[in-house]
């Protein structure tokens, strides 16, 4: 693919200013793997982009919340409502789950902020009505929230603008993380019709934040910076394997505002057994990710991490 990219992309900086920023709730299962982080820290400073709320999904949804509480502290913006999700599946099941490595984090409960509301769908109730037709629900983790707020509270999710996330493998018949944690909840999504955008698993593993990043951000000692690498360096305790982690949630925050930074298909899924996304003619159609520009939009990260 040979997709030219934005301007933006190489300066670091917005090509336009003076538009509004796109209202942004992040849901999140941040704590196991690092991407999440970064893709927060990324849309916290991006100005195309207003972070209004974050929940968080996937079994120790406490301790996720934790993690999110500390970063906001760390960067400044205790501004912004976070809420910990439901614990278990939209089906009601319980939800196996990795140990949440990086909640040292977040320190003791004492010295950091106690979430906004207790439990999600409060908040959604709370930030989406108060700006109808704005709010893109951008699901990192799996859809579990997401599917909650449809079936019940269907009035609420109408508000919506429409839902963006990581996830989905259709090229491959295999069952990628996010879908296959919770497939009952992917399926209700993938069914709304709000479903806008998926970056799928076999476009975002392109791409990656190598060591010489890391070192970037340890240098650059800026409150972001420092906050990244405390949590990559409990990530790599456990995840000591990996020679360098995949940014894969980056991928639906910057469709966002740079679509042009990604091929698209328009297509719609049913969920198979297993989590398995099938691409189907009589599902609702959004755009899958196909290809993106992984240069580009690495520099833009790093170009926005570090300035």
């Amino acid at each position: 693919m040979d997709l030219p990219p934005i301007e933006a992309a190489w300066k670091g900086i917005v090509a336009d200013t003076t538009a509004t920023p796109v209202k942004i709730i992040f849901d999140t299962d941040m704590g196991t793997d690092i991407d999440d982080a970064i893709a927060l820290c990324f849309a916290l400073r991006r100005p195309e982009l207003q972070v209004c709320a974050i929940t968080t999904s996937r079994g120790e949804v406490e301790q996720r919340a934790a993690i999110v509480s500390r970063l906001l502290q760390q960067l400044g913006r205790e501004d912004i409502p976070f809420a910990p999700g439901s614990p278990r599946r939209a089906d009601g099941s319980g939800m196996w789950d990795k140990p949440v490595d990086q909640f040292p984090f977040a320190g003791p409960a004492a010295d950091r902020p106690p979430p906004t509301c207790a439990e999600a769908q409060e908040l959604y109730r709370r930030i989406i009505p108060a700006h109808p037709g704005k709010v893109w629900l951008v699901v990192v983790g799996p859809m579990t929230n997401a599917a909650i707020l449809i079936r019940d509270h269907p009035d609420v999710a109408r508000e919506l603008r429409g839902i963006v996330c990581m996830g989905g493998e259709p090229v491959r018949s295999t069952a990628e993380t996010n879908i296959k944690n919770d497939p009952a909840a992917a399926a209700i999504v993938c069914a709304s019709g709000l479903l806008k955008f998926a970056a799928t698993d076999d476009v975002c593993m392109r791409l990656l934040m190598p060591k010489p990043d890391i070192d970037r951000l340890r240098q650059a000692g800026s409150p972001v910076g420092r906050a990244l690498v405390s949590l990559y360096d409990l990530y790599r305790i456990s995840q000591n394997t990996k020679p360098a982690p995949v940014v894969f949630d980056l991928c639906p925050v910057a469709w966002l505002f740079a679509p042009e930074l990604f091929a698209t298909k328009t297509q719609g899924w049913r969920i198979a057994a297993g989590g398995v996304t099938v691409p189907a003619n009589d599902a609702p159609p959004f755009a899958a990710s196909t290809d993106v520009n992984a240069v580009a939009l690495h520099r833009l990260l790093m170009d926005t991490l570090t300035r």
